[in-house]
């Protein structure tokens, strides 16, 4: 947990450290510190991950019920295809991680 703690803030702090010096140092830019700092600090990176991570939230929930299923079919649980029995085992164990990728996937959409 610590490791990925110090990623982000070693990727997220050099991000900021390269966009500053290139708004300043390319020669076709050559902004000026304030300006730099300004457009640097942005957070763009944030309006981008909402659209990358809403189709991760669909595709994780669809993920999960996958392993679900599998997990069923290992047991000896198998059945045909996709029933309503399938989906409701699915939703009775996963209910809280399902309704957290709705609702998350909700709220970043509506933002």
């Amino acid at each position: 947990m610590l490791e990925l703690l110090a990623a982000g803030s070693v990727f997220f702090s050099g991000l900021y450290v390269v966009f500053k010096r290139c708004l300043k140092q390319v020669p076709c830019l050559q902004w000026d510190e304030g300006d730099a700092v300004t457009v640097s600090a942005r957070h763009w990176l944030t309006s981008s991950y909402i659209l990358f991570a809403v189709p991760y939230f669909i595709y994780d929930i669809y993920a999960m019920f996958l392993c679900h299923c599998h997990k069923l079919q290992v047991k000896g649980h198998e059945g045909s295809g996709v029933s309503s029995a399938l989906l409701l085992s699915y939703l009775r164990k996963e209910f809280l991680m399902v309704l957290h990728h709705v609702v998350m996937g909700c709220v970043l959409i509506g933002r």
